[in-house]
């Protein structure tokens, strides 16, 4: 049987980048879920050009809140979670239903991409990322900001394989979404003391204005 994948997405003010996103791999997704967390732009009616299954979400401070609304709403049994501001080839896209379709151990319960970050036409970073996981009520975002599933797969006694399959990320630089990510940063700290708060803070600083 061929993998089934459901592109679990949220968005706010993304009509500049949402199409540009998704119209080179819509006809390789079997489900698009779009969760819309307060756009005052025409965010809503673009991601409803592509799917009809597009949700409001009271934003909350909590990233993965709003991620695991998207995921629950998922029907397909591999989902496949991207941001508006990256890009994913068509070529590699293929090439991760190739992989979810040899997957015969099933003790992998995801898969890690290559998020290269780009600012000015160079990389300014460069993290692996589960982004590719199989679609089970047990696997979900934690943490406010930075959010991973990979917490929960880590408690199911899951593993997270690798792809070498890398997606392009364009991220909106500002002094104000700095800040409010510093806030957020630190609020995980406070709750999360065991988390890589610390290093994501340094980074944030590194890479971001302020």
């Amino acid at each position: 049987m061929k993998p089934e994948i459901s592109l679990c997405m949220i968005v706010k003010d993304e009509e500049a980048s949402l199409k540009e996103c998704l119209s080179p791999i819509k006809d390789l997704l079997d489900e698009i879920i779009i969760v819309d967390t307060g756009s005052s732009d025409r965010t809503k009616d673009i991601a409803k050009s592509f799917t009809d299954k597009v949700y409001s979400f009271k934003w909350s401070d909590d990233f993965s809140s709003a991620r695991n609304l998207s995921i629950s709403r998922a029907s397909k049994s591999w989902i496949l979670v991207l941001d508006p501001d990256e890009n994913i080839s068509k070529h590699d896209l293929i090439k991760i239903k190739g992989i979810l379709s040899s997957c015969k151990d099933k003790d992998i319960l995801g898969y890690r991409l290559i998020q290269n970050s780009y600012h000015d036409g160079r990389v300014i970073s460069v993290r692996g990322i589960c982004r590719v996981f199989r679609n089970a009520p047990e696997i979900r975002f934690d943490y406010p900001i930075h959010e991973t599933v990979r917490e929960s797969i880590k408690k199911l006694g899951g593993r997270i394989g690798k792809t070498g399959i890398a997606i392009r990320h364009h991220p909106k630089l500002s002094r104000e979404k700095t800040r409010y990510y510093l806030q957020l940063l630190n609020t995980k700290k406070e709750m999360f003391p065991d988390s890589k708060a610390d290093k994501e803070i340094e980074n944030e600083l590194n890479l971001n204005p302020r």
